[in-house]
This record gives structure tokens, C-alpha cells and sequence, in this order.
């Protein structure tokens, strides 16, 4: 670091593999199986939607949408909290059985 805090020099190599998902104010990245981006909260699974430049948000609907007929969705702002005013977190079914320690989604058929 420079006297002005700015990085002059960094090591970007990793002994390690990326994690597979990433925890962020209480909500949680997961990959599907096909690889597309998820965000998990409270055992419930989401999908972008989309997003709202001029209100800097982003909205993720229920991975049961269609499926159950499922209104849950969260807003995030940019810094990836959830928004409280638009957010229904209400849902029309039980939350799915899954594991997901290692960040991928694995049904469990019981």
C-alpha cells in the first residue's frame, strides 16, 4: 500500500479452489445444477429475475414460481441487502429438502 491506501503491488495466485458459494449479509450464493447462480435464504431457493438500474435493485423470485404459483420474492440494493419494503417472503409450500454444504444443489429424494 501506497501512503494514500492504494494497493501498488498483489499476489493473485490461490493455493486453493474459489468456495462455491458466497454468504453476504445473510444471503447465501448457491449454483443450481446447471450452474446458473441461486441465492438461498431460510432453506428457500430463489432465481434472478431482474434487474432496476434507477432503483439499484434486483429482484429474485421462487425457484417455485410457476411451479406452485409461489409470489416469494426478495429485492436486493447493491450492497446485496435484502429490501425490506417489496420482499414477500410469504411462500405456498415447504421449503425443498437439499443439501447444500458444498454450495450445489442436491435434491434428496426420500
Amino acid at each position: 500500500m501506497d501512503p494514500s491506501n492504494n494497493i501498488e503491488d498483489a499476489i493473485l495466485d490461490h493455493s486453493h479452489p474459489p468456495p462455491k458459494y458466497h454468504v453476504h449479509n445473510g444471503v447465501k450464493y448457491i449454483k443450481s445444477t446447471r450452474g446458473h447462480p441461486l441465492l438461498l435464504h431460510k432453506s428457500y431457493r430463489y432465481t434472478f429475475a431482474s434487474v432496476s438500474h434507477s432503483k439499484g435493485t434486483s429482484r429474485w423470485i421462487c425457484t417455485s414460481h410457476f411451479q406452485h404459483n409461489c409470489k416469494a420474492k426478495i429485492w436486493l440494493n447493491t450492497k446485496q441487502n435484502i429490501v425490506e419494503g417489496p420482499t414477500i417472503l410469504e411462500h405456498t409450500h415447504s421449503p425443498p429438502k437439499h443439501l447444500s454444504d458444498t454450495g450445489e444443489f442436491t435434491p434428496i429424494k426420500l
